[in-house]
């Protein structure tokens, strides 16, 4: 119309940066030769939205203006949430990562500001333009196969799917395959020759084959998309309705029985496998698909796992063979060649397009004599919607590719277990399976079962299918967990064998197995069925043990693969052992959970997989989540069949990748037990839930009478000794995880019981409960084996444990354990063996083992896939000359399936080492394993660690390194006794020191810090300090700590968890409870400034002056004082907690000076009132002086130390009367009167002038030097300030001090 060049590019999430910069260069060109339009679709969908934008908004690209003859369009999607559930069909919890994306109509990124000014509103079609539009596309393509009622119902087709689903959810894109089915149909019928019967279809008259061809094609494009029965039939009936209107008649039966005759007419051409249940969901499937490959139509089916989606590709691919297919029909239409892609969580956009090119490589074959059409057929292409990288993005260009090509070159169908988001769904045609109802299911169960039951049997299939459905709806905790799949398999057992009350029980135990309360499930849903096969007498439902149940299936060669639900280590151990009874030799492969296994990893496991399929080897499969989805052809056991009845060969697709998607032989051997972990089974897929026959088992199905009662006598002794008697505190409660670490409630017992029967056969009941019992304390923890003397144990028991634990089994470190294996360590097979430690993670294992043994030791963190630890477990056995193989494994930071995986690795290499020496019989080294799991100390009671059936030894060590101080050792004796020998005094002073000193707070200064680092460095270097102050402390501990102290740490978590080891906490609570005394001892001492006296007296002593000695006694009788050296009124002890006073640093000559000081300057006011009182006598006052005569002073002073001596008894018989000790006494009474007032006052000036004042041998009368003090205290300082005013005279001083003092008066010098 406006003659100008036209492009346009569909936009999509896969179109790269590439592609659009491609378009815009060669638009670029076309722009030089004139005006040209550019159409971007759907921009809103891809991830270069800024790209555009700058386009659209400033004409850039790149950064440069592009051509003026340019002229830009774009469309975009509407940014719009859902108002109802997308649809009902197949499984409606889908994966949880989708769920949210789901909740939008188109997953669309939102539109830049900038181009937000150019958004013009197209609406949507008014349904009579829509209406003009269907009659000018149905006149304009159908030509003289066009009637006015087509048009009509398409209109109303397109209505009626929009009232039920939403408005969006139909458009013309519909209109259009309607219109190309009626083509197809009307060409199809005309030339169909008979089936093998001889019958003839169509048949002729009403309805004309045009009406057919309408209702087909109505069938396929709207009636089956609706997920409803009730829609269904009234979609059908409201066509009849338009029809009638237009003298066609065809009434809602009419309109299900063509749909019902075409498909039941592909379907009799086909070669089916015996038993097929011809039910709706094949036909309809089968229809759909072929037409859909024939026309090239997309298609997406949807439906519960079991609606017969993979069935129908099966036949259509064996049935389809062009030239060489059974039926007449079939022979003139193509060969249909299949290109399957399987999806999963790992597909990528790369891996569809592959597969696309090589399907569009094979479509190249193609030619008028050997017609092919290659099908792509993306198998759960659900599953890829989860994957992270988006991979169904590139489906919208695959399905819709652009202009000139007008549809895809080849056939497209996706199969799926839930819809896909509108904008893929609305490219294809939709096909949206209903749930089953009770007639499909008897229907179905009829054909499965043939002509095997009779007429009173075929009464009971309703009752049975009706069950199902019951179960189905409101009997599964964990929905969608049975399906069709099981229900199938349930009736196809039936019909191996009679139908008989026991045979139907086995059925519903091997096909509605695998929960928790299977028998009251049966009981409450199947119990009718039982009963009416049992002549409607009641039948007694019981267990089925879950041994017959796996013995069952593996003697069952057509039976389904069997998955097997429980704790994913014990039960691959059980299986294993059932297996190797029946004389099979199973593959375990357990998934790896190290972080970087990803592509590399999944090649190497499913070719391993892939071996065994081949060899009928059987394979126990656990954690392999990533696998699973490239093998759902193995699981649905959808084999194709090559070969004759006599020579019948299997093979099954694989999908290797993204790309490859080989044949596997699959050898009749062949059996597969997947083990499924319970913790995961809310997030396993439901489509891989439902391809296996389920069972649950756990360790205590595999216990006979026996051995239920040893667990249950086992049990009742652990809960005995891990029970506590009277502890209340919920935060203080322990149970048998903090006793035994790793005890697991399901497992240990049960395994340990197991393991002990199995390898002491002959051994009686109460030889193997001692040897289990032995095997527990053995993994106990030591503050476990404490509380347990307060347990509900007897306490003999609990004595004889304890000496087991601490003087049998060497928990002391790693090294007392190894160096103590002599039986173990001798054992040519080696000895395995798994500790527990609350050990630092890099604790040095090999110093801890002071070359007992050359080891390679490796951490489990530091590997980041699985082939760099098999590399390095392969180097120790094949290579390495080194004795033991350590491996070390934090529970904080590794995953307990890399740890079950590395255990599972060292066992594989080392069986292949034994089996290699065995084998060469010549002498190779003995290698010893041993694992080491890190536990915190917090966590020892979520840890689960592993059973006892693992064929290692398990043991606790809770210091590798080993304690300096024995556990043992602290727990025997009193404080008192340990404190003097395993924990010592001098030991915990050392330690504790610091910490003591910190407590006291001494003024902000140099001298302080001096002060302290002084008493830090000298306490621990005077042994009588240290004994001293040992003593006194040891008087406080006999006063104060109770007996059981040891017990109540082992009780309480906040004493016990800070610590690595329970002997570090009780060392911890000697040393806070002995820094107690020590601090109050100390700060006491600082306080009288008595502790660096004692360094002087001391030193002193060294020089072998006899009279210290005696000091030092006495200075040691005044501390022992506790009237004097006082503790009990000095508060706890915190850091600062003290404050001290400056008078504390000094640095003293006499013991306890200024104790002394003190307690003489209390009577100051006694002896001021008392020279008062003598002052009221005249008799006794110099008439000269006016002061009291000299001889009345000296009188009363004698009265008044013969007083004071009565007061303070430790003044009598003291050193203070010695000469040269009262000498010391005042150099401290001067050091003291200096220090106060915080002025600094010439020391050596005061002690002359006071020498001068009072005479030499006065100033050693410590109580007349106070008295003397007391009466002229002001006038000695205000001379001291004169003198010290003038320096010369200070000087001359110091020179003739000596004569001066020698009888000179002060006042005249």
């Amino acid at each position: 119309m406006v003659e100008v060049q036209f492009q346009s590019l569909n936009l999509h999430a896969g179109i790269d940066e590439k592609t659009i910069m491609m378009f815009m260069d060669d638009s670029l060109e076309k722009a030089e030769k004139g005006e040209i339009w550019l159409f971007f679709d759907e921009i809103n969908t891809c991830n270069y939205i800024g790209l555009l934008a700058d386009l659209i908004s400033h004409r850039m690209l790149n950064g440069k203006l592009i051509h003026p003859n340019i002229r830009l369009f774009s469309a975009c999607n509407p940014y719009r949430l859902r108002t109802k559930a997308q649809s009902e069909a197949g499984l409606t919890n889908r994966v949880k990562k989708f769920e949210e994306r789901s909740n939008l109509v188109y997953q669309v990124k939102p539109l830049p500001d900038q181009i937000l000014d150019y958004v013009w509103d197209y609406g949507i079609l008014k349904p009579k333009d829509e209406y003009r539009y269907i009659q000018i596309m149905v006149e304009k393509e159908l030509k003289n196969l066009a009637h006015p009622v087509f048009a009509e119902l398409l209109f109303a087709s397109q209505n009626f799917i929009r009232k039920v689903e939403e408005p969006y959810s139909v458009s013309l894109r519909d209109v259009k395959r309607a219109i190309k089915l009626v083509i197809f149909f009307y060409k199809s019928l005309h030339n169909r020759p008979v089936n093998k019967y001889g019958h003839v279809y169509p048949p002729p008259g009403n309805p004309t084959i045009l009406i057919r061809s309408y209702v087909l094609a109505l069938s396929l494009c709207y009636h089956s998309r609706l997920y409803e029965q009730d829609l269904r039939r009234q979609y059908r009936y409201e066509m009849g309705q338009i029809l009638h209107n237009h003298k066609a008649f065809v009434g809602e039966n009419m309109f299900s029985k063509i749909i019902r005759e075409e498909q039941e007419d592909y379907i009799i051409r086909m070669r089916c496998p015996p038993n097929t249940a011809y039910n709706e969901a094949l036909l309809e499937n089968v229809l759909v698909m072929i037409v859909c490959i024939l026309t090239k139509i997309p298609l997406f089916l949807i439906g519960a796992p079991g609606s017969s989606k993979s069935l129908a590709i099966r036949l259509i691919s064996s049935n389809l063979r062009g030239t060489d297919s059974y039926d007449k029909y079939f022979r003139k239409l193509p060969q249909i060649y299949l290109i399957p892609h399987q999806g999963s969580s790992s597909s990528t956009s790369d891996g569809i397009i592959k597969v696309f090119d090589k399907a569009n490589r094979f479509q190249e074959t193609t030619s008028t004599q050997f017609p092919v059409i290659s099908v792509v057929l993306l198998d759960e292409v659900g599953l890829a919607e989860t994957s992270p990288y988006n991979p169904l993005k590139v489906l919208h260009s695959l399905l819709e590719p652009s202009y000139p090509a007008t549809g895809p070159t080849v056939s497209v169908i996706g199969i799926s277990n839930w819809r896909l988001d509108n904008s893929k769904s609305s490219r294809a045609l939709l096909v949206q399976r209903p749930q089953f109802d009770l007639d499909d299911l008897v229907d179905t169960a009829e054909r499965l079962l043939n002509k095997r039951v009779d007429g009173s049997q075929r009464g009971a299939l309703r009752p049975l299918a009706k069950a199902y459905l019951n179960y189905e709806k409101h009997g599964q905790s964990l929905p969608n967990f049975h399906g069709l799949r099981d229900y199938y398999a349930l009736v196809k057992r039936l019909s191996l064998c009679e139908m008989t009350p026991k045979n139907i029980q086995i059925a519903l135990a091997r096909n509605f197995g695998g929960t928790e309360n299977h028998v009251k499930l049966c009981e409450l849903y199947f119990g009718y069925v039982l009963k009416m096969f049992n002549n409607h007498k009641p039948w007694l439902y019981k267990q089925i043990p879950i041994e017959q149940l796996i013995a069952s299936n593996l003697d069952d060669s057509d039976a389904r693969h069997l998955m097997v639900i429980g704790k994913s280590d014990s039960i691959v151990n059980l299986l294993t052992y059932q297996l190797r009874t029946r004389d099979l030799d199973p593959v375990v492969i357990l998934g790896s959970q190290f972080p970087d296994d990803r592509d590399d990893y999944y090649y190497s496991v499913l070719r391993r997989i892939m071996m065994c399929v081949e060899t009928g080897r059987p394979l126990i499969l656990t954690d392999l989540e990533i696998i699973y989805g490239s093998l759902y052809d193995l699981w649905n056991q959808n084999y194709i069949v090559v070969g004759s009845k006599d020579n019948i060969k299997y093979f099954t697709r694989v999908a290797l990748g993204a790309y490859a998607n080989p044949m596997l032989y699959v050898s009749p051997n062949f059996k597969c037990i997947l083990v499924m972990d319970e913790k995961n089974m809310a997030a396993a897929d439901p489509p891989l839930l439902n391809r296996f026959e389920k069972q649950k088992m756990s360790i205590n199905d595999t216990l006979n009478n026996k051995q239920k009662l040893l667990v249950e006598n086992l049990g009742d002794w652990t809960r005995k000794m891990s029970t506590l008697i009277g502890v209340t505190q919920l935060r203080n409660k322990f149970t048998q995880k903090n006793l035994f670490i790793g005890f697991d409630k399901d497992e240990t017992l049960q395994s340990l019981i197991i393991d002990i029967t199995k390898n002491n056969p002959e051994a009686d009941n109460d030889e193997i409960l001692e040897k289990c019992k032995e095997c527990l304390i053995a993994t106990a923890s030591s503050d476990g084996v404490v509380r347990a003397e307060q347990s509900a144990l007897e306490r003999d028991e609990v004595d004889r444990w304890k000496q087991v634990y601490f003087r049998k089994q060497h928990h002391n470190s790693l090294y007392d354990y190894f160096a103590n294996q002599e039986d173990a360590l001798s054992d040519p097979n080696g000895h395995l063996v798994i500790i527990n430690t609350f050990s630092n993670i890099n604790t040095d294992v090999k110093s801890c083992l002071q070359e007992l043994a050359s080891c390679q030791v490796d951490k489990l963190s530091i590997f980041k896939t699985e082939a760099q630890l098999s590399n390095r477990v392969k180097h120790f056995w094949s290579e390495s000359t080194d004795q033991m193989l350590i491996l070390q494994c934090d529970l904080t930071t590794v995953n307990t399936g890399c740890i079950k995986l590395a255990k599972f690795i060292i066992e594989q290499f080392r069986n292949e080492y034994i089996s290699k020496r065995d084998q060469m019989e010549r002498e190779m080294p003995t290698k010893h394993a041993c694992i080491i799991l890190h536990i915190h100390r917090d966590q020892e009671s979520t840890f689960t660690s592993f059973n006892f059936m693992c064929g290692w030894k398990q043991m606790t060590i809770e210091t590798l390194s080993g304690s300096d101080v024995p556990t043992s050792g602290l727990l025997d004796g009193s404080l008192t006794r340990i404190v003097n020998s395993t924990y010592p005094f001098e030991k915990i002073l050392q330690q504790e020191l610091l910490w003591c000193l910190s407590c006291m707070k001494y003024p902000s200064n140099d001298k302080s810090i001096n002060h302290i680092k002084i008493l830090n460095e000298k306490i621990l270097k005077y042994p009588i300090f240290i004994k001293c102050l040992k003593k006194r402390t040891f008087e406080w501990i006999e006063e104060k700590s109770t007996s059981d102290w040891q017990h109540k740490i082992a009780s309480n978590k906040q004493n016990l968890y800070p610590y690595p080891s329970f002997s570090a906490a009780l060392q911890a609570h000697v040393r806070i409870l002995l820094r107690k005394p020590i601090t109050q001892i100390l700060c006491a001492l600082e306080r009288l400034s008595a502790i660096k006296t004692f360094f002087y007296v001391s030193d002193q002593t060294k020089s072998k002056n006899g009279n210290y000695e005696k000091l030092l006694k006495f200075w040691e009788q005044i501390y022992m004082d506790n009237k004097i050296v006082k503790i009990d009124d000095i508060p706890n002890p915190k850091p600062d907690g003290y404050n001290m006073l400056a008078g504390s640093l000094l640095d003293l000559e006499f013991p306890f000076s200024f104790y002394y000081m003190k307690q003489i300057d209390s009577f100051k006011r006694h002896y001021e009132e008392e020279i008062s009182i003598l002052q009221k006598d005249d008799d006794k006052i110099d008439d000269e002086t006016n002061e009291l005569c000299d001889y009345v002073i000296e009188d009363h002073l004698k009265d008044f130390k013969n007083n004071l001596f009565t007061s303070i008894p430790q003044l009598k018989n003291s050193p203070l009367e010695w000469d040269w000790a009262s000498e010391l006494y005042f150099n401290d009474f001067v050091t003291v009167i200096v220090s106060k007032d915080g002025e600094t006052k010439n020391k050596k000036m005061l002690t002359i002038i006071l020498r001068l004042l009072i005479g030499t041998d006065k100033v050693r009368q410590p109580i007349f030097l106070h008295s003397y003090w007391w009466r002229n205290a002001n006038e000695v300082l205000a001379l001291l300030q004169l003198a010290q005013m003038s320096p010369i005279i200070i000087k001359n001083i110091e020179i003739q001090g000596n004569s001066i003092v020698r009888g000179t008066n002060l006042w005249k010098f």
